[in-house]
């Protein structure tokens, strides 16, 4: 009796051991991954400086919580979310590397939270698998080395999904208020959000009604009208903002976008295509042989969002395809480790076909995060820091540097003075700040006194710098500032124009180009 006893103690001491050994091959792998993702996500770090779009929040962080809302509803189409939490993040520090650093971590948390959510559904293995796949992807990488709300989109919206799915199994109010939250920081964070809050949403109501049927669905108009409730404000504000600077849909951006989840989209087009077409057949085979729920995940946040962009960018106006759907890549990863499970789920004579679909997604992630690591490592952003770098150089002269435009100004002034450069609603043309009639009528409404409470009446419009004092505005220079000489930074826009139109009477004496960015230098006059 003791003899028995005493072999189930030790048989039992030896599956502790097992299980604790297991737990940590798991989490050896697991960090293995995770620093790879992180490697790749971090290559890229100050091997450009800050792009047009960057340059909004960069430059938001300088101001308080109230002057970032009202800067966000003067200069920008989108919801201020992000912009607040990116006010958060810039109170250690506000230069390139450590903004940057916050899509990182948002991507980070996106590879967690998939793995978190996929161990849920399937288990350690093919959790891992998913988290491998999330490592390497190359859309995922790509927005994560840019100072953006995408990688943070992604991260939410897998948090949705995690959240729906415990609503699809208990719809109680808790449930219920956690995925209004979600779905109400969502629908702030972007102008396009209403394609992953919808995706959400159909998730959800697809998984009830499937669960319960007509009174499965019965129990989701409180999601369906709270959401909308959370959403409309920022739909009425993108629908009154100008987004003539985006493009439509075409076959091409459509074939980038599907392979750019996968890889970087500066690669030849017969490597997208390629992709593109392997996708659409693992899309199809999925639906073909795949589990009830993989078809959800893959209808709900892979397919429909597609589809509804294109719709959306044809009937209503045009959308920025890749960036607009860039939070869908996550889902495929998951979709393809959620796959793998139910094939191998319980088999019991597939170890060799199991072992090499391992080795097979071992060495699709070996090869995909060699690609990224090369491509991380490429400049292509516009180059605002080399054209500040080129004047802190060339204008020993002191000459006054005109910009005109907002963000070229914004930009620039962020390489010529520092990164806390100053205040963008106290830095402004008084006159004609820019070429907008609508918020030329809103100022003339709003009177000295609401302006001067919203922060909204600047006090200079220019900025001294070691290289130059800057302008900004519209507004012709006075003659005495521009008498001596002095430089026009612009964009392309500069090219287009006659050889002196953009000095005026001046003569043009350089004209220097730099990726998205023109800089003039202009010889003595009397008149701008």
């Amino acid at each position: 009796m003791v003899s028995g006893e005493f072999l189930n103690w030790k048989t039992s001491i030896q599956a502790y051991r097992d299980k604790v050994t297991l737990s940590r091959t798991w989490i050896l792998i697991f960090t293995v991954v995770f620093v790879l993702a992180l490697v790749l996500r971090c290559r890229a770090l100050g091997v450009d400086g800050l792009w047009m779009d960057e340059v909004f929040g960069a430059s938001y962080v300088n101001l308080n919580i109230f002057e970032i809302l009202v800067a966000v509803l003067r200069f920008d189409i989108h919801p201020p979310f992000y912009y607040l939490q990116l006010k958060l993040w810039s109170l250690p520090s506000s230069n390139d590397i450590w903004l940057l650093m916050n899509s990182v971590v948002w991507s980070m948390l996106t590879l967690l939270t998939t793995t978190y959510g996929v161990y849920r559904l399937a288990g350690s293995i093919a959790a891992l698998i998913a988290a491998a796949l999330v490592a390497v992807l190359g859309s995922e990488i790509h927005y994560a080395m840019e100072l953006r709300m995408y990688s943070m989109i992604s991260c939410v919206t897998v948090i949705g999904w995690i959240l729906a799915e415990k609503w699809i199994n208990n719809p109680d109010s808790k449930n219920t208020a956690w995925l209004l939250v979600v779905l109400g920081l969502l629908g702030g964070l972007h102008s396009i959000s209403f394609i992953p809050v919808s995706s959400i949403l159909l998730y959800a109501v697809v998984g009830r009604w499937q669960k319960s049927g007509l009174q499965g669905l019965l129990h989701s108009w409180t999601i369906i009208v709270g959401a909308g409730i959370l959403l409309t404000p920022w739909l009425i504000n993108a629908s009154l903002r100008s987004t003539n600077h985006t493009l439509g849909s075409t076959a091409d951006s459509i074939t980038r976008t599907l392979s750019g989840w996968v890889l970087d989209s500066a690669l030849p087009s017969i490597f997208h295509q390629v992709t593109a077409f392997v996708f659409i057949g693992f899309v199809i085979m999925t639906f073909a042989f795949g589990t009830r729920r993989v078809r959800n995940i893959l209808l709900c946040f892979v397919v429909y969002p597609v589809l509804l962009l294109g719709v959306v960018s044809v009937v209503v106006r045009p959308i920025w395809v890749d960036r607009a759907v860039a939070f869908c890549a996550p889902f495929l990863a998951a979709s393809a480790a959620l796959m793998w499970q139910s094939v191998f789920d319980g088999s019991q004579d597939t170890s060799k076909r199991k072992q090499l679909s391992v080795g097979l997604i071992c060495l699709f992630v070996v090869t995909v995060g060699v690609v990224g690591w090369n491509q991380a490592g490429l400049s292509r952003k516009m180059q605002y820091r080399e054209a500040a770098q080129f004047i802190s150089l060339n204008n020993q002269q002191q000459l006054p540097v005109y910009i005109p435009a907002n963000v070229t100004f914004w930009g620039l002034a962020r390489y010529l003075r520092g990164s806390n450069w100053g205040s963008l609603l106290g830095i402004q043309d008084p006159d004609k700040p820019d070429h907008s009639e609508i918020w030329a009528r809103i100022y003339a409404y709003l009177g000295k006194a609401w302006l001067t409470r919203l922060h909204l009446l600047p006090s200079t419009r220019e900025l001294a710098t070691k290289s130059g004092t800057m302008y900004i505005g519209f507004s012709p220079l006075p003659n005495i500032i521009v008498s001596k000489g002095f430089y026009i930074v612009g964009d392309n826009s500069l090219l287009n124009k006659n050889t002196n139109g953009n000095c005026g009477a001046a003569h043009q004496e350089g004209l220097w180009r730099f990726r998205g960015v023109v800089i003039l230098r202009c010889g003595a006059t009397t008149k701008l």
